[in-house]
């Protein structure tokens, strides 16, 4: 199973939010993880050098096979902290994810998109 891929349906159903850790009217300890640079193990590592969507695309891209290859480590901290989301979401049913890209695309959708396959095989 690819654990970034998931159905648009799936998208739309899930109880995995992505929400701006700025614009979140909600209180911060609502928030179940932060994953912004500097805040997290599931901080994207790859800095955008420019604003444009292409260079968005690209450092997502970067991330993504990044915790791909982390994933693969069961002693590696993106593979403790993406289980520990996981089994946080199957235990409350849902979770929110804080990053400083949202509403725009983020690497946190590749974390939603790990944790939501990685939810159906615990």
């Amino acid at each position: 199973m690819d654990i970034f891929k998931y159905s648009t349906a799936l998208d739309r159903i899930t109880s995995i939010k992505v929400v701006n850790i700025h614009r979140h009217h909600g209180a911060i300890d609502a928030v179940d993880a932060v994953v912004m640079r500097g805040k997290s193990q599931l901080a994207n590592p790859y800095p955008m050098h420019d604003r444009s969507d292409t260079e968005r695309s690209r450092v997502i891209n970067e991330f993504r096979r990044y915790l791909f290859k982390r994933l693969q480590d069961k002693n590696s901290p993106q593979y403790r902290e993406i289980k520990r989301l996981t089994a946080l979401y199957k235990k409350q049913g849902s979770l929110t994810l804080a990053c400083c890209c949202k509403p725009k695309p983020c690497h946190a959708d590749v974390i939603k998109s790990a944790i939501l396959n990685l939810s159906m095989d615990i």
